[in-house]
C-alpha cells in the first residue's frame, strides 16, 4: 500500500478509494476497478448517488476549468478539472481524511 494525498488522487486510484468508502472490501474493490465496472470518476450514474447521499456541492470557476466540491460534513474543499473527480475527492476526504492508503498497483 502507498500513502497518497486525497487531493492528488485520480483515475483508478481514486475509483478504488471511492469503492472502499462505499463499502466494498479491498480485494473486491480492486477487481471492480481493474475491470472498469466501477468508475465513479467518469460515470455520472455511479457518482451521482454518492453526490446526493453526501450532500456534496459542486462549483465551477468562471473559465470553467476548475471545479470545487464541498460538503457540510467536510471542512475543506477539493479541486479538480472535472466535477466528478472533485466530488469523489471530497467524498474520500470526508470518509478517510487527507491521506489514503492505495494499493501499489494503482499508484
Amino acid at each position: 500500500m502507498a500513502l497518497v494525498k486525497t487531493s492528488e488522487l485520480e483515475g483508478i486510484a481514486l475509483d478504488w478509494a471511492v469503492a472502499a468508502c462505499w463499502g466494498y472490501k479491498p480485494k473486491e474493490a480492486v477487481a471492480l476497478v481493474a475491470t472498469g465496472r466501477y468508475s465513479p470518476t467518469v460515470k455520472w450514474l455511479q457518482c451521482g448517488v454518492i453526490i446526493e447521499s453526501e450532500g456534496i456541492q459542486l462549483n465551477v470557476s468562471e473559465d470553467k476549468k476548475e471545479w470545487t466540491a464541498s460538503s457540510w460534513g467536510y471542512k475543506d474543499t477539493q479541486k479538480a478539472n472535472s466535477p466528478l473527480v472533485a466530488a469523489m475527492r471530497c467524498y474520500v476526504a470526508i470518509k478517510l481524511g487527507d491521506k489514503v492508503n492505495i494499493p501499489e498497483e494503482f499508484v
